[in-house]
């Protein structure tokens, strides 16, 4: 058995490590053993409404049990801290909103009363489990070696020490331990952004209205962007994160895959400082946009695809198809999968 490519000591015996946070995708396609998710590709002949439940986001053997422990332990953290309590007005206090006044204008919420080592640690741990996948989804996403190994080298440092089966140490002598080795920790600058919420009336809600609600509220995808790296682009569930491992100026205009730089100021919302971490808020509609620009990407590569695979079965049968036999062959396949399937 291989060794854990966290602590590089102990065997990587766990099986079922989550690759992204479970609590983050929770909302998304459900609590641990009751998923239900959707893996959307540009197969022409792959089955996107097969339920996958998790198993694209898990994988076995790369950690030992005691650094999934660990890793777990620092999800928990984010999750009582920041996810449970964010969005809560009794909370308020904890996260003020920030406008900036420089156009493009954007609001974020800075979280004054949470561990920035342990936000970032958080944020770490995700990329990283990315960058180490074998697993489709992630497989091409890749951050530098020297990165990689860094981003290992600070989780496993800061991480809680795992002995005799449990975590060895209380959250708050942890918290303290880590904020008194800051001059240890290497930040390297992301920004993470959350949609805001959608303002409903459920009340005034049809029953039609209020099931496509309940649909968009779990729509959201999980993607890790193989080909831009300046910044690196992630979304999880409702967040987005874009994160530099080279010396950049950080201009997010470069790549912008989400089409964000003109529509907020991401560059005052960069958390590239050891202070109260920053959360960014962006508009629910381009939030929806943003999930809905991906999806039609996905969609069109696969309707390519099919294109080509109605050609070439044309030229196997030495027929030269003209544009409207190609058109009625994809129609065909498209009508096919509808019945088979029931298509998303």
């Amino acid at each position: 058995m291989a060794d854990c490519q966290l602590c590089k000591k102990n065997e990587a015996n766990q099986t079922g490590s989550h690759l992204t946070s479970c609590f983050i995708v929770a909302s998304q396609i459900g609590k641990r053993d009751e998923e239900k998710g959707h893996n959307l590709t540009a197969d022409p002949n792959q089955d996107y409404s097969e339920n996958r439940k998790a198993d694209d986001i898990k994988e076995d053997y790369i950690l030992c049990s005691g650094c999934e422990k660990r890793l777990s332990y620092i999800e928990s953290y984010f999750s009582q801290e920041i996810t449970n309590k964010i969005e809560e007005s009794k909370f308020s206090e904890n996260f003020p909103i920030t406008e900036t006044e420089d156009e493009p204008k954007s609001k974020y919420y800075t979280c004054i009363r949470t561990s920035p080592i342990a936000f970032h640690l958080l944020i770490y741990s995700i990329i990283w489990r990315a960058s180490i996948s074998n697993k489709p989804i992630f497989k091409g996403f890749k951050t530098p070696e020297k990165a990689e190994e860094k981003l290992r080298e600070i989780l496993d440092s800061f991480l809680p020490e795992y002995r005799d089966h449990k975590i060895s140490t209380k959250l708050k002598h942890w918290l303290k331990e880590i904020d008194n080795n800051s001059e240890h920790f290497q930040l390297f600058p992301y920004v993470i952004l959350k949609s805001d919420e959608e303002v409903v009336d459920i009340e005034k809600m049809s029953k039609e209205e209020l099931t496509e609600w309940e649909k968009r509220k779990t729509k959201n995808l999980l993607y890790f962007n193989f080909e831009d790296n300046d910044p690196f682009q992630i979304i999880l569930n409702e967040f987005i994160i874009l994160a530099f491992f080279e010396k950049s100026e950080y201009d997010f205009s470069k790549q912008d895959l989400f089409e964000l730089s003109d529509k907020y100021n991401l560059n005052a919302q960069l958390n590239s400082e050891l202070e109260s971490p920053k959360i960014g808020i962006i508009d629910h509609l381009d939030w929806s946009n943003i999930n809905q620009k991906l999806i039609n990407i996905v969609k069109d590569q696969r309707i390519r695809n099919i294109r080509r695979e109605c050609i070439h079965s044309f030229i196997a049968k030495r027929i030269i198809p003209t544009r409207k036999m190609v058109k009625d062959c994809v129609d065909k396949r498209k009508r096919e999968f509808r019945m088979n399937k029931n298509g998303l």
